[in-house]
């Protein structure tokens, strides 16, 4: 089943800004729409494969997780790595 991850993207950066924002937190490259763009390009772009993947993690429908990867040969780092802070006290799904 083919997925658009360019929504899945955008998602998770908004998510990420929101969390920062929440927190009083500044964040010049999160406030970047470049960042957005960028990512949303990258995870999208299925006919040249970049080596950036988005995963998400739902519990019971709603986000639990969520994460922007790059990938390079036998490696993976994240990039934007984030979950809901609301999840943390419930039960493993």
């Amino acid at each position: 089943m083919a997925v658009d991850v360019e929504p899945l993207a955008a998602d998770t950066i908004e998510w990420k800004r929101a969390q920062l924002k929440e927190q009083s937190i500044i964040s010049p490259t999160f406030a970047d729409p470049r960042l957005l763009a960028f990512f949303a390009d990258a995870a999208g772009d299925s006919a040249r494969p970049t080596g950036c993947r988005v995963m998400t993690l739902e519990c019971d429908g709603a986000a639990a997780a969520a994460g922007i990867f790059i990938a390079c040969k036998d490696h993976m780092a994240s990039h934007v790595a984030l979950r809901a802070f609301h999840n943390a006290q419930q039960a493993v799904c």
